[in-house]
């Protein structure tokens, strides 16, 4: 492989990941967040549980 086509294939992975990161992670983080919410509101918490009759 000439030594030109390798500094391109580098250059196009740097690019893909620049944006592909950014953009999983707009994707992913709120489902995330989403997920871990929802079994925290199904299955609760002892001490959010002991606390709730508190107030």
């Amino acid at each position: 492989m000439e030594p030109m086509l390798k500094i391109a294939a580098v250059g196009v992975a740097v690019v893909s990941d620049m944006l592909g990161v950014p953009l999983t992670g707009l994707i992913y983080t709120p489902l995330v967040y989403g997920v871990i919410h929802g079994l925290t509101e199904r299955f609760g918490s002892h001490a959010h549980r002991s606390r709730a009759g508190e107030h």
